[in-house]
């Protein structure tokens, strides 16, 4: 009999322990976008909604996204049925009088994005892709091509993708100026941090386009080009090497990967990097981790998502959503093509067979605590969860829920977090691992940007959610749960309600659910069901305790859930201080409630003002 999440999941019944499973998973996930190719094949429609971009491009991000997954798995090996759809789509893609011409180019035109994905075709697997073509469609390609590069890339990862187009150009013999070439990979150059980071753009985003994009493009160019570039190219996979020790704490031991940050709907694209790193390293050159867990991590990952309903009902067509489809979660640039990015995760396919990442053993991943200066983050790793603490970046890009995105408190693989998706005012808010604050109750202010500092231990950061409130906030790290300490200036002449919230719980299948709204000493909220334990104990304030059930899909885990917060009110012209603990973990940890309570504590006012007296600031802040 079929389970239900076979109708959710192309990969539902992959075990993903070996090549040949990945191979498959490609395989089957590729065909269900067969019939969705246009009569021309120069485009991919998968439903009637949209990005911010036009719907020819739109189109055509889904032909292209799918070359991601195709190129790797056909270099690699593997026997793809379908190339004659992609010649097609190329031969009248870029046929000024064919009804499905691409259009032509303009400065920073998503085009010029999923150009990238033709020119990695035509780099690897050009006896598919160009050799088979008439010499009209040479041409014509060769010039879309020519066009698409001197046009205007956005100054962040989009260099990538003129450099991605160059190496296939320069693959297939056509004549252009490397200068240009050179020009953006210096410009990369630029955007890089130290120990592994980049900051992504003008503004220095730090998130998941460090793996997927900045460091993915270097390691494939540092292959093609180590024998005629091998300085630039060492330099791109000693940063790489640098990077994936500290990238493997976004897992955790069970395969989940941390939500945060911008485009999580592209899913398994996070794991592209490990399959990059190791196409790119030549023999006798070390990953600086074992073989046996960079591979654990990959599969394990593959595992997780295999387990969650991410594609449309008996269709196989990813959603847009994370782990499960949900438009709330997207940003405007994601139209319904967009979660196929994913198919970078299958660069790992290119991989020899016979290459130790395949065939070295699958180890666990165990790592201890640790904190990164670079992006500002704390990372605490228990069974089945890893917990980030973070103070998110001074400035971000203008994204729908980006507060949410990049600015709460923590982040979680087995909790993951929450946007907003109500208006009706501050006692519908989710604010899972923020702080919110409202004067009339019909709207409220979050940490939407700050100034941070890291100190051994704990984050401090100084915000204003809107002129009059001004707030100082220590997050301190310890092991299973944390603490935060809020020093409130509320200068207007208003009081000003606050609401703070712990873990998000999810309660769509959960059951035996309880929750605790605990007046007495200590005032604590709490979520319990069969399998986790979600707390927010107030430590420091007058608070009262809730238990909440936001609006259905706001969580990037679960479709339903419940939070435990702390509500207070802060007066006109004070200064308030609040403290809390806050703890959410597997019922599988074992946890003493009462022992716990008791031993809870917090530094005094001088030993706040000592920590964050020698914090370092956050580069990604400066």
């Amino acid at each position: 009999m079929t389970s239900n999440l076979d109708n959710f999941n192309p990969c539902s019944r992959n075990l993903f322990e070996t090549k040949d499973d990945v191979r498959r998973a490609f395989v089957d996930t590729f065909e269900p976008l067969v019939p969705a190719f246009s009569e021309g094949c120069a485009g991919v429609n998968l439903e009637e909604s949209g990005g911010h971009f036009p719907t020819t491009a739109a189109h055509f991000e889904g032909f292209a996204r799918a070359l991601l997954g195709a190129v790797p798995f056909a270099a690699g090996g593997g026997d793809f049925k379908h190339w004659e759809l992609f010649r097609k789509g190329l031969t009248n893609g870029t046929d000024h009088n064919h009804e499905e011409y691409w259009g032509d180019i303009e400065d920073c035109d998503q085009k010029l994005v999923e150009l990238a994905g033709v020119g990695y075709a035509l780099a690897f697997v050009p006896e598919h892709v160009w050799e088979p073509l008439s010499k009209e469609a040479k041409k014509n390609l060769s010039e879309y091509l020519l066009t698409a590069r001197s046009r205007h890339f956005r100054r962040c990862n989009w260099k990538f993708f003129r450099v991605m187009i160059d190496l296939g150009l320069d693959k297939i013999g056509v004549k252009f100026d490397h200068q240009m070439t050179h020009d953006y990979l210096d410009e990369v150059d630029t955007m890089y941090i130290r120990d592994g980071w980049y900051g992504d753009g003008d503004i220095a985003s730090v998130d998941y386009y460090n793996p997927y994009a900045l460091h993915l493009f270097g390691l494939i160019y540092s292959k093609v080009r180590k024998d005629r570039e091998p300085e630039r190219c060492k330099r791109l996979k000693d940063r790489a090497v640098q990077f994936a020790k500290q990238y493997l704490h976004f897992f955790a031991d069970d395969g989940g990967a941390l939500p945060y940050g911008r485009s999580m709907t592209y899913r398994y694209a996070i794991i592209a990097f490990w399959g990059a790193l190791a196409f790119a390293l030549e023999e006798g050159e070390q990953p600086a981790i074992p073989w046996g867990v960079m591979k654990g991590v990959y599969l394990r990952n593959l595992r997780w998502w295999s387990k969650k309903p991410i594609s449309r009902f008996r269709t196989n067509i990813l959603s847009v959503g994370y782990a499960y489809p949900n438009q709330f979660l997207s940003e405007s640039y994601n139209s319904p093509q967009s979660p196929y990015w994913a198919f970078k995760a299958f660069t790992a396919l290119m991989i020899p067979d016979n290459h130790p990442f395949w065939t070295s053993k699958e180890e666990p991943l165990v790592l201890e605590d640790t904190q990164m200066k670079i992006p500002g983050i704390l990372f605490s790793h228990n069974k089945l969860n890893t917990v980030a603490l973070i103070s998110g970046p001074y400035k971000t890009f203008n994204l729908r829920n980006q507060a949410e995105k990049y600015n709460k408190f923590a982040y979680s693989t087995r909790y993951g977090f929450s946007v907003e998706n109500n208006a009706r005012g501050f006692d519908f808010a989710t604010l899972d691992n923020m702080i919110g604050f409202s004067f009339s109750g019909r709207d409220f202010y979050v940490r939407q940007n700050n100034k941070s500092w890291i100190f051994d231990g704990g984050l401090y950061s100084e915000w204003t959610p809107v002129t009059g409130i001004d707030v100082k906030t220590w997050i301190l790290q310890k092991g299973k749960y944390h603490i935060r300490v809020h020093h409130i200036e509320n200068k207007t002449p208003y009081d000003v309600d606050s609401l703070e919230g712990g873990f998000a719980v999810p309660s769509m299948i959960a059951k035996g659910i309880k929750t605790t709204e605990q007046s007495g000493s200590p005032v604590l909220g709490e979520v319990t069901t069969n399998e986790d334990t979600s707390l927010i104990v107030n430590l420091l304030g007058s608070r009262k305790a809730r238990v909440t059930e936001p609006d259905p899909n706001t969580n990037f885990m679960s479709s339903k859930v419940i939070v435990p917060q702390l509500r207070a009110s802060v007066a006109a012209g004070s200064s308030t201080k609040l403290a809390s603990a806050i703890y959410a973990q597997s019922k599988s940890i074992p946890f003493e409630k009462e022992e716990w309570l008791k031993n809870l504590s917090i530094p005094s006012n001088d030993e706040l003002k000592e920590l964050s007296s020698k914090a370092e600031r956050v580069v990604c802040n400066e």
